[in-house]
């Protein structure tokens, strides 16, 4: 009997500003595959690992099992934990800030609202699922486990 697993993508590992570096060691690995093929992997490998690093959450309904991972090469890493029942999917808001020096001490602080999406289990364990900016594009990620599931989105987002 296959088993189907629900996989719920929260995000990248590392933020942007690593991503950014991966694309810099993936333009040097081909850089050195010129010049020194043998030394060519070792920053290749650095940004794989930088571009593949991401998290979420992983169901399985039919064994009634659940585990957060965190995922390197697309290698899921993870402890699994089973549920009884899942009891409602719950959207909320939360705001991040950050300063922008455009001098040495002045600067905007740019402030943006984020939507995220929780678990909650019978047992009352929550787990995140995923962050948008959007509360649409939130709500149509979240709708392949809201279809198999069959739960209500509760919105308690304002």
């Amino acid at each position: 009997m296959e088993t189907a697993k629900i996989t719920i993508r929260g995000g990248n590992l590392f933020p942007f500003q690593f991503q950014y570096f991966a694309i810099l060691l993936l333009i040097f690995s081909l850089l050195l595959l010129i010049s020194y093929p043998f030394f060519s992997p070792l920053p290749l490998i650095l940004a794989l690992i930088i571009f593949t690093g991401s998290y979420g959450l992983e169901i399985m309904p039919v064994e009634k099992q659940y585990r957060t991972f965190n995922s390197i090469l697309f290698i899921k890493k993870g402890q699994w934990k089973t549920y009884t029942s899942i009891e409602k999917i719950y959207i909320t808001t939360s705001s991040r800030s950050q300063k922008v020096y455009t001098r040495v001490t002045e600067g905007p602080t740019i402030r943006k609202q984020y939507y995220n999406a929780y678990l909650k289990f019978a047992d009352g364990k929550k787990e995140f699922l995923q962050s948008k900016k959007t509360k649409s594009a939130l709500i149509k990620n979240l709708q392949k486990l809201n279809d198999h599931f069959g739960l209500e989105i509760t919105d308690h987002a304002e």
